[in-house]
């Protein structure tokens, strides 16, 4: 029996605003002609697509951009610090939160939805995307777009049926500072394995180079 029943929760759509991103020319369309009709300027966007969200739950570095009118009709695709962005499809759920060095003209791409959480003490961004990244959360997901196993096919309207779980202050608290702590030991491993590459390939390089098998 489960007891997901018996605890509030809350509807994603009730605290947040959600929308979709942009769907993108073909790249032979991507610098955009200026109307002679348009008082706009042309502008670079960066654009995230889905590949550009690991599995990790991180956001890469190295967008592509793309040049458009700078216009309120692009805008509205923008996202911001703390946003949450979730891929729309997929056999694996991907989303991540938005960090502080993201830059006003950066867009999301059709593939991907933007979560804003509204400004809501009570709902943390940090915790929705820990909990939505959770093995509970994806298994929520899966249950809304009715997709226990598989490809998953999620869109505006049934990210907004997701139900978020309504923590108490002191538990939320706890929660993130578990998470913290999470991200700085992930973080440290990952550069304890970097070291560890590095003197793998150096090891490599000095003991085995010279039994390489070369062109005769």
């Amino acid at each position: 029996m489960s007891y997901d029943w018996f605890m509030e929760k809350t509807i994603l759509s009730e605290i947040a605003d959600i929308f979709t991103g942009m769907v993108l020319p073909k790249k032979s369309l991507m610098l955009q002609a200026k109307s002679p009709f348009s008082k706009n300027s042309l502008r670079e966007y960066r654009i995230i697509s889905i590949a550009d969200v690991s599995d990790r739950g991180e956001i890469s570095r190295e967008l592509e951009t793309m040049t458009f009118e700078d216009s309120m009709r692009i805008k509205k695709y923008s996202v911001k610090y703390d946003d949450i962005i979730v891929s729309s499809r997929g056999t694996r759920i991907k989303s991540a939160l938005v960090g502080p060095s993201v830059r006003d003209n950066t867009l999301i791409s059709s593939n991907l939805i933007c979560v804003r959480i509204l400004e809501r003490e009570d709902f943390p961004p940090e915790l929705i995307n820990f909990f939505m990244r959770s093995q509970f959360g994806e298994s929520s997901l899966r249950r809304i777009s009715n997709a226990p196993s598989g490809a998953v096919n999620l869109n505006v309207k049934t990210l907004g049926s997701f139900r978020v779980p309504n923590f108490s202050r002191e538990e939320a608290e706890r929660i993130m500072e578990a998470v913290r702590t999470m991200n700085e030991i992930e973080n440290l491993m990952m550069e304890q394995r970097s070291v560890f590459e590095i003197f793998k390939k150096s090891a490599e390089e000095k003991f085995l180079r010279k039994y390489e098998d070369k062109p005769e």
